[in-house]
């Protein structure tokens, strides 16, 4: 074995080695009290959905590693393997994000079970295929080699679609996700799951360099021993999924499913100018937005509404999100502390926290987003008031 070869193994060994260490700790994930059972199950949830796809990343490194070390294995067992890699994941992540979401609740019943069934179907078929391909005679496949190239070939670009739809919808759920979790928090850096956007990508590029290998395997080129690229690809995926699964926040409680509906509210225009005004008198006067834990239903009680009245002010009389709309009250008070030569002397960071930011990177991203300017360059340019 030489010295690159060597290297290779060492570092699959270690993806390896990862894998199994993040499933046993996401396993162990998710307990809590008991009086806080409905929690501890979402918990578990998702730590188990995580789980699942940290398993099948590993035994996708592992397989390719031991179980093809040496020449001689069926070529048709090798695409099995490894068409397995974009055709599960997909299924497997979309499981995770709606246990991000919440709706694959416990005991869901047969209708999620044969909704998760269903979509092995492409897998079936994909390794049905392969079963066919290897129950031929060697004189056959030879014969049609031509035309189970082009077979291949449409497969693969078939899987690619496959797993490019699973990543749309993944990606199209988790922002939606981001949206529910700004319509009722002010502060949502605990809950940010762009890792998890980050990863899915991640995945289908990891899906292209073994898509060209596989072409190139079908296509006549010699499966190596010391050809580890489908090994190595994996084993980086699991470094780049880390450990920071085992330790995202779980979606908060009480976060409801859908965007908000008014239709039945009784609440018109006017009525939510008025709340708004309302709202508004209770913002600059009581300053509430300085607590970094406040809530769309804390807001609502102090405010003497109802969670869905103040929700309707803030997104159709503000044309906001409560996010937005209480983080816009924090970066004026932050405006002020930056101004005010009495508070020259405090850093940044300390002013960030006294206008009821808990993150010095979302203070630094409400800042540009409202003034297009960074906190220092704001304080710079602004004359001591």
């Amino acid at each position: 074995m030489d010295a690159t070869s060597r290297v290779l193994t060492i570092i699959t060994s270690a993806g390896i080695l990862q894998g199994v260490l993040l499933f046993v700790a996401l396993l162990r994930k998710g307990g809590g009290r008991r009086q806080d059972s409905r929690r501890q199950d979402s918990r578990r949830r998702e730590s188990r959905a995580l789980a699942a796809i940290v398993a099948f990343f590993t035994v996708n490194i592992a397989i390719p590693e031991f179980l093809f070390a040496s020449v001689g294995h069926p070529l048709h067992l090798y695409f099995l393997v490894i068409g397995a890699f974009p055709l599960v994941l997909g299924p497997l992540l979309l499981m995770y994000v709606d246990a991000l979401e919440g709706s694959a609740a416990v005991g869901a019943g047969s209708r999620v079970a044969a909704g998760y069934a269903a979509q092995a179907i492409p897998f079936v078929a994909y390794a049905a295929g392969l079963a066919i391909l290897g129950g031929m005679t060697e004189s056959v496949r030879t014969s049609i080699s031509a035309s189970i190239a082009a077979i291949m070939d449409f497969a693969w670009f078939a899987i690619f679609i496959h797993a490019a739809i699973y990543l749309g919808i993944a990606l199209f759920r988790l922002h939606r996700l981001g949206a529910r979790l700004k319509a009722r928090l002010s502060a949502v850096e605990r809950y940010d799951f762009r890792w998890v956007s980050l990863f899915s990508a991640a995945s289908i590029a990891a899906y292209a360099v073994i898509a060209v290998l596989v072409g190139t395997l079908s296509h006549g080129h010699p499966l190596l021993p010391a050809d580890k690229t489908v090994s190595l690809v994996l084993s980086v995926m699991v470094y780049a999924l880390g450990w920071r699964g085992l330790f995202q926040e779980s979606v908060p409680a009480g976060i409801p499913a859908e965007r908000p509906k008014y239709a039945r509210s009784g609440l018109n225009s006017v009525d939510s100018e008025r709340l708004l005004r309302d709202l508004r008198n209770l913002m600059e006067e009581e300053k509430p937005y300085l607590d970094p834990a406040l809530s769309l239903n804390a807001l609502a009680s102090e405010a003497g509404m109802q969670p869905g009245e103040l929700s309707r002010a803030v997104n159709e009389a503000a044309g906001s999100n409560f996010y937005d709309f209480v983080n816009s009250y924090r970066i004026e008070e932050a405006k002020r502390l930056l101004r005010d030569q009495a508070h020259r002397d405090r850093s940044v960071l300390d002013i960030a926290f006294g206008a009821g930011f808990r993150s010095k990177s979302t203070f630094n991203a409400c800042f540009r987003k409202f003034t297009g300017l960074t906190p220092l360059s704001f304080r710079r340019k602004s004359p001591p008031a």
